[in-house]
C-alpha cells in the first residue's frame, strides 16, 4: 500500500528516487510532529511513524542523516519549492525581504530571506546564508540577482526595512525592474531630499504632525542612484514603537497612499520568522554547516511550514478572535499553528501522511516549472 502511495507522489518528482523522496517526506512528517529540526530528537519518532519500533533509534538517526548526503549540485531543494508553488499557485505582487540570524557554537547564520504574501500569510521562496550575525550589506545583497534569476519577478514590488538602503542597492532593484516600498530612518538623506524642489524633509514631517488624520500622507519626488521615487512621510500606525512618523522611499509608479498600504504587510515576515524559530520548528537548532546541506534542510523546513499553512488556511475564518491584555485583537491561534495541528491529528503515521498529500495536495498540482512560479 505505502509504495504505491509513494509511487503516486514520485511523479512530481521525476528526478529523484522514490528512496530519497520517501525520507525527505519522512522528516517533514518527523518536523511537523515534534516541531523541531533537531535529528537527534526526531529519531526516536521514525520508528513510530514507520510502525517499526524494532529498530535501533540509532539507526533512525543514521536515516536521517543520509537525506543530507546529496551531491552539492542536487536540485532537490529546488523541486520541493516547486511543489509548494504548485500547490499554491502563486501568484501576487508583494514581495518582503528580511534577514534572520543566530549563532550555534562556532557557526554563524544569517538568512536573508524573500517571501511572498499569500493571503496574508508570508512564504519563504528564496534565501541565502550569509554565514554571519548582524545585519547584511550592499555587496552581500548582490545575491539576491540570483533570486531574479531563478524567479520571474519583473515588476514585483519589494518591502523591505530600514537596513535594505544604499545606492548600489538601489541600482540593483532598478536593474531587475522591480519596483520597491522600504522605510528609511528619519535622518536618511535628507540633505539628498531637500537638495529637491519642493517641501523640505522637516516641512512634510511638521505638515503630517500638524494633521489630525490618523492615516495623513504627504510625498515628493525626488531622485535616487539616478531614478526618479518617492519620499514619504506618513503618521506610524504601530503601538508597539516610539517613532511617531514613518518615513519611506518608493517606486515612482505606486501612488503614496498604496505604499504606504502595501508597508503595513512587512511585519508578516517577523510571523514567519517567529513560526520557523521559537513558535515553530525551532530552525536554531541547525547543526548543518555544509552550504549543500543548509539549503537542503530549509528546503524541507519551507516545505513543512507551507503544508501547515494551506491547511490553516481552510475555514480559517471560523477561528474565534481574543483580546489580550494590552487591547490588542487577533485570532486565537495563528495560520501555521491550526494547520500543525490540524495535519498531526490527520497523520498518526507515515502511511496516513502520504495519503493526507494525495488526497489534499496532488489534485491541486499542475505543472509550472520552477524557474516560473509567478506564471499569470
Amino acid at each position: 500500500m505505502l509504495n504505491s502511495l509513494l509511487s503516486e507522489i514520485t511523479k512530481e518528482f521525476p528526478n529523484q528516487k522514490r528512496s530519497c523522496l520517501k525520507n525527505i517526506l519522512l522528516l517533514s512528517l518527523c518536523i511537523l510532529q515534534k516541531e523541531s529540526i533537531c535529528l537527534n530528537k526526531l529519531k526516536s519518532n521514525v520508528g513510530v511513524l514507520l510502525r517499526n519500533i524494532s529498530t535501533q533509534n540509532n539507526s533512525h538517526y543514521k536515516r536521517l542523516l543520509r537525506i543530507f548526503s546529496i551531491d552539492k549540485s542536487s536540485t532537490l531543494w529546488q523541486e520541493l519549492l516547486s511543489y509548494v508553488f504548485r500547490i499554491f499557485h502563486l501568484k501576487n505582487d508583494l514581495l518582503l525581504l528580511d534577514g534572520t540570524s543566530w549563532q550555534r557554537g562556532s557557526k554563524k547564520y544569517h538568512f536573508l530571506t524573500l517571501c511572498i504574501v499569500y493571503k496574508g500569510v508570508a512564504i519563504p521562496i528564496y534565501w541565502e546564508d550569509l554565514n554571519k550575525k548582524g545585519q547584511s550589506n550592499e555587496k552581500e545583497r548582490n545575491s539576491f540577482r540570483q533570486a531574479c534569476q531563478l524567479y520571474n519577478l519583473k515588476e514585483k514590488v519589494v518591502i523591505a526595512d530600514r537596513e535594505y538602503i544604499g545606492q548600489k542597492w538601489f541600482k540593483e532593484l532598478f536593474s531587475c525592474d522591480l519596483e520597491f516600498i522600504i522605510r528609511i530612518r528619519k535622518s536618511d538623506y535628507k540633505k539628498l531630499i531637500n537638495s529637491f524642489s519642493g517641501k523640505t524633509h522637516q516641512q512634510l514631517s511638521a505638515k503630517v504632525t500638524r494633521s489630525k488624520k490618523y492615516n495623513k500622507v504627504c510625498s515628493k519626488v525626488i531622485k535616487i542612484a539616478g531614478k526618479q521615487v518617492q519620499f514619504i512621510v506618513t503618521k506610524n500606525q504601530m503601538k508597539t514603537t516610539q517613532d511617531d512618523l514613518l518615513y519611506l522611499l518608493c517606486s515612482s509608479n505606486i501612488t503614496a497612499q498604496k505604499s504606504v498600504e502595501y508597508y503595513q504587510q512587512r511585519w508578516k515576515i517577523e510571523c514567519c520568522f517567529k513560526h520557523l524559530k521559537s513558535n515553530g520548528v525551532d530552525l536554531q537548532k541547525m547543526n548543518l554547516k555544509e552550504g549543500h546541506k543548509i539549503q537542503l534542510m530549509m528546503a524541507i523546513v519551507i516545505f513543512s511550514y507551507a503544508l501547515s499553512i494551506n491547511q490553516g488556511l481552510k475555514e480559517y475564518n471560523k477561528v474565534p478572535y481574543k483580546t489580550y491584555k494590552n487591547g490588542t485583537v487577533y485570532k486565537a491561534v495563528s495560520v501555521f499553528k491550526k494547520g500543525l495541528q490540524e495535519i498531526n491529528l490527520a497523520c498518526r503515521s507515515f502511511e496516513n501522511f502520504i495519503q493526507y498529500l494525495i488526497k489534499n495536495l496532488h489534485q491541486k498540482v499542475t505543472y509550472r516549472h520552477y524557474a516560473n512560479p509567478f506564471v499569470q
